[in-house]
């Protein structure tokens, strides 16, 4: 892929320190609420305050989704501008790309505030599920990454044995297919995870 997929943002203070300030905040707090205990009245405060920094680095990164919107940084750009054979684009399959971004990204915010309402109600089982839900509904960014690496991989391997390298059309492409397959594994996953949490 275009290395500017990766260095686009460094040229756009207000989402660095929004979407990748958020993203720090939201991984590192998010790590902490599964991974320390609660079992102590201190500890349980200590998890409400880092819960409170995690919806800020949600805030952040809901912010920084819109600065990305605001100034056109979408994926398709990046490819565009670095192979010629990747055709103009099609404004209703841009708009419709956005849309399906904008629909992740109000559930993303609609499941950390569910998450938040069950915590107040002290109703544990449901804050656990919603808790699930959200991580896996940004988590689909890491799965998409982890895709793509591997299907980056299969590309060089098949260079190696003598493939002709894809077009960079191919390879907009497949990137793509990473997002899609990221987001229905990521989704589907979380779903299954935070039925079981309602469960048990």
């Amino acid at each position: 892929p275009p290395p500017s997929l990766v260095l686009k943002h460094q040229d756009f203070p207000s989402v660095l320190s929004t979407h990748h300030l958020g993203a720090a905040v939201w991984c590192g707090a998010g790590i902490a609420q599964f991974a320390l205990r609660r079992n102590s009245a201190a500890e349980r405060q200590r998890h409400r305050l880092v819960g409170r920094l995690h919806l800020l680095g949600v805030a952040l990164l809901t912010a920084g989704f819109v600065q990305i919107c605001r100034h056109d940084l979408h994926f398709d750009r990046d490819f565009r501008a670095a192979y010629a054979d990747v055709p103009a684009r099609d404004e209703r399959e841009h708009r419709l790309g956005v849309l399906v971004l904008c629909g992740l990204q109000a559930w993303f915010v609609l499941t950390a505030g569910k998450a938040w309402a069950a915590a107040r109600a002290r109703r544990i089982d449901a804050h656990s599920a919603w808790m699930v839900r959200h991580v896996a509904s940004g988590m689909w960014v890491v799965v998409m990454r982890a895709l793509s690496l591997m299907a980056n991989a299969a590309v060089f391997a098949l260079g190696a044995l003598g493939a002709e390298p894809p077009s960079g059309l191919v390879k907009m492409r497949i990137f793509a297919a990473t997002a899609v397959a990221g987001t229905l594994i990521s989704l589907s996953a979380g779903e299954m995870f935070a039925r079981a949490a309602e469960l048990s």
